[in-house]
């Protein structure tokens, strides 16, 4: 400020403000004194010094002269990346009332834009200048966060045999990925076994998480089945032959459990025909067999024999010798007499002549020997002799009459070839023939089921005897099946389904009968849901015999959640005084096929009720499902300034 005056006799100047001697502002002896605190335009001089009498003041103008720097006051504040790894803030946001003597006029921040690499807290300074450029700082900590998951991908499930010897198997996958929106994502297995390592028989869930620097996780799941398709082992004990116990028809035989073993627990045998050890086995060949059973329903059998011979010889009576004379005028005499008769410890035992005529044959002049055979159902024979004059009244014999045949059907047919070689007779007289009787000839196509075969033989004088035997024919061979291929489709538009329509599995078989049959999975035309499911056929014939096939059907949601409340564009004039609008909009929500409403996350933008700066600031929002599906909500908030400048002096 400028001082005219003349100082006299005085030394020098005090310059006063708030009155005279009131609130010393400085001194000087010049005509010019520097105020650096200027509170008012008008100020009080007087002259001091040697003998003046301090008592007058004069009042001065000066020009009011603001150089106090603004009071500025900073907040702390947060930033979240989006999903581009990106976040920003703005001075407006920092500021916490910043104030001044005078009008401030702008606001600016050291750092406005921060990425992956700001994570945690970050200083910035806040610079606010008031009109006469005088201009205050502060400092405040922006706290970068990332709360963005990541993203992981497993492989689809699997399904493999176990090994022949083991109860699972060695199974490899490939590892699972992830991306973030930050680098630094780790991927680390939370459930079951690694890639590579043992899965036991049945169903294992495999999980790993994704965990990026931040902390957010993500996991993903898969599954492994193995399954047991080994059969079991079964040892059965070798064929027993034995004697039958004295005086009877069949013998009391013990044997040794068969052997079992499988790559899994749980494997049982059972006996599927025969007897049980211990029981009385009657004489001839007893076929024994087990089954071998393992949890898996897998099976394996094994068979042996009990043989219980008959080594006892049958006990027979002869009548006494006879003598007879010759018919008149013949060399020859009609002789009947009390055949011999026969006992055994087994039924079936028979009497048969050996040589000379049977009783009331022709017996020429002299002595002729009668010799009987008793022999049993095993061949044991007993003799007996007399002399007689015997006709002949016995049946024929039939030798090597086959046993009962069974026999599997021919590949591809309903039916078997079988072969035999046909029984042979005989008769204590010559002129015996044999003939079948019932049946088919050998080495012919035999139909399913059981047919009978009888031989008839016949003597020269019509004694017959007959032998028969079944040739039983079974179907062993499984219907042919093959199912559709796997299905991959879409989600129905809306829905968490999709309707899909498959056809039936392709099925034949050797015999006529076979029948189908749905057994796992929804019927076609059905709504399927998202992910994976198993469709499995089975075919079965009339004898029982089965096979099954599977296909997939995967249904995969692709469509992104829908924003149902997204607000149309805002446009706004600033606040008065200040260069920013408090804007507010209703919270955001999306809505998604699969999983419901959903909160979305703000990518871009200031939130609702923030100070949006003048200009357009684009606001985006997303929304992701479960599925890694993308909506989006973008809308622009516009601040003019329709605030008039004042106008300067």
């Amino acid at each position: 400020m400028n001082i005219n005056g003349n100082l006299n006799s005085a030394t020098h100047w005090k310059v006063f403000r708030n009155g005279c001697g009131s609130n010393l502002v400085g001194t000087t002896s010049g005509s010019q004194l520097t105020v650096s605190q200027p509170f008012s335009s008008t100020y009080w001089v007087r002259g001091e010094g040697n003998c003046v009498v301090s008592s007058v003041c004069t009042s001065v103008s000066g020009p009011t002269i603001d150089n106090i720097p603004p009071n500025a006051i900073c907040q702390n504040v947060t930033v979240a990346l989006n999903s581009a790894g990106n976040g920003s803030t703005t001075a407006a946001a920092v500021n916490n009332g910043s104030t001044d003597g005078c009008t401030i006029s702008s606001y600016s921040l050291s750092q406005t834009n921060f990425n992956c690499s700001h994570l945690g807290n970050n200083t910035v300074t806040l610079s606010v200048t008031d009109n006469n450029g005088n201009t205050g700082t502060c400092n405040a900590t922006v706290s970068v966060v990332d709360n963005i998951n990541p993203s992981i991908s497993c492989p689809g499930n699997q399904t493999v045999n176990s090994s022949s010897t083991q109860c699972g198997a060695n199974v490899t996958y490939t590892t699972p990925s992830a991306t973030d929106n930050c680098s630094g994502v780790a991927v680390a297995r939370i459930a079951g076994p690694a890639s590579g390592a043992f899965f036991g028989v049945g169903t294992t869930t495999v999980t790993h998480r994704a965990t990026d620097s931040s902390g957010n996780t993500a996991t993903c799941s898969f599954t492994v089945t193995v399954n047991d398709n080994t059969n079991p082992t079964i040892g059965c004990p070798s064929n027993i032959t034995t004697n039958a116990g004295s005086g009877a028809c069949s013998a009391v035989v013990s044997y040794a459990a068969p052997s079992v073993s499988d790559n899994c627990p749980g494997v049982s045998a059972s006996l599927t025909s025969g007897q049980t050890s211990g029981t009385s086995f009657p004489t001839g060949t007893t076929t024994v067999a087990y089954t071998a059973t393992d949890a898996s329903g897998n099976t394996a059998s094994c068979s042996f024999t009990v043989t219980v011979n008959d080594n006892q010889n049958p006990s027979i009576s002869c009548p006494s010798n006879q003598t007879v004379n010759a018919a008149s005028g013949t060399c020859a005499a009609n002789v009947s007499y009390t055949t011999p008769t026969a006992t055994d410890n087994c039924p079936g035992v028979t009497v048969a002549l050996l040589s000379g005529p049977a009783s009331g044959g022709s017996f020429s002049v002299g002595t002729t020997t009668v010799s009987y055979r008793a022999t049993d159902a095993a061949g044991n024979i007993a003799n007996c002799s007399f002399t007689v004059t015997v006709t002949d009244n016995q049946n024929p014999t039939i030798s090597g009459c086959p046993a009962n045949i069974s026999v599997g059907n021919d590949a591809g047919q309903c039916s078997a070839t079988v072969n035999w070689t046909p029984p042979t007779a005989s008769d204590n007289c010559p002129g015996v023939t044999i003939a079948r009787t019932a049946g088919q000839d050998p080495n012919t196509s035999f139909a399913l089921g059981t047919t009978g075969i009888t031989y008839t033989a016949m003597d020269a004088v019509g004694n017959t005897a007959t032998c028969s035997f079944n040739v039983t024919v079974s179907d062993t061979e499984n219907p042919s099946i093959s199912c559709p291929s796997n299905i991959v489709t879409d989600n129905d538009p809306g829905l968490c389904t999709a309707t899909e329509t498959f056809a039936n599995a392709n099925f034949s078989d050797n015999c006529p009968g076979v029948t189908l049959a749905q057994i796992a999975g929804s019927a076609s035309g059905s709504p399927f849901p998202e992910g994976t499911q198993t469709i499995t056929f089975r075919a079965t014939d009339a004898a029982g015999n089965t096979s099954t096939c599977s296909f997939t059907i995967t249904v995969n949601d692709n469509e992104a959640p829908v924003f149902f409340n997204c607000p149309a564009d805002i446009s706004v004039g600033t606040a008065a005084g200040v260069c920013t609008a408090t804007i507010t909009y209703a919270a955001l929500q999306a809505n998604d096929n699969c999983d419901g409403t959903i909160s979305p996350v703000q990518t871009a933008g200031l939130g609702s009720g923030s100070a949006f700066p003048e200009g357009v600031t684009t606001e985006t929002w997303t929304a992701t499902d479960g599925e890694g599906n993308v909506g989006t909500c973008t809308f622009t908030v516009t601040v003019t300034d329709d605030e008039a400048r004042p106008i300067k002096p």
